[in-house]
C-alpha cells in the first residue's frame, strides 16, 4: 500500500531482425525477453542497431510505438565496442561486424546483463548504465 517502486531508464535496446520484419513481431520477442529476464519496459531508455537497419520498418515502428528513441551504428562504430560477444559468422558477411545486437546495446551503457538472444528472426540484447541511488 506504502510501497515506491523505482524504475529508472537505465537499459539500451541492441537490436537486429530479418529484412520486413514487423512491429509485431518484433514487440513479441523483446516482450518475452523481458518477461524472462523479470525486468519492466519502463526500465528502457533507448534503442540501436546497426546503420544497415536504419530504414526497417518494423523496427522504427517498435521504436515509435514504445517512444524509445533509436541510435544506428556504422560496423565500423560497432566493431570499436570491446567485450566478448556472441559471434555470427552470418551477421559478420552480411554486415561486417561479427554481432549487432549486444555491441550496438553497450555503447552508452556500463554492463551487457542480456546476452544475444534470438526470437522469430530478431536479436535482442539488454545492457545496462551505471545507476545508483543514495538516500542521506
Amino acid at each position: 500500500e506504502k510501497t515506491l517502486r523505482l524504475i529508472p531508464p537505465v537499459l539500451h535496446l541492441g537490436l537486429g531482425c530479418r529484412k520486413g520484419t514487423p512491429k509485431e513481431t518484433i514487440r513479441d520477442a523483446v516482450n518475452a525477453v523481458l518477461k524472462e529476464h523479470n525486468l519492466d519496459r519502463c526500465a528502457m531508455k533507448c534503442a540501436a542497431s546497426i546503420d544497415l537497419k536504419q530504414e526497417e520498418q518494423g523496427l522504427l515502428d517498435f521504436c515509435e510505438e514504445w517512444k524509445l528513441p533509436v541510435r544506428f551504428y556504422t560496423s565500423g562504430e560497432l566493431k570499436a565496442v570491446s567485450g566478448d560477444f556472441t559471434p555470427s559468422a552470418f551477421v559478420q558477411s552480411v554486415t561486417g561486424v561479427d554481432n549487432v545486437c549486444e555491441r550496438a546495446a553497450l555503447i552508452g551503457a556500463e554492463k551487457l546483463i542480456v546476452k544475444k538472444t534470438a526470437r522469430n528472426g530478431v536479436t535482442i540484447a539488454l545492457a545496462q548504465e551505471h545507476w545508483e541511488v543514495h538516500f542521506g
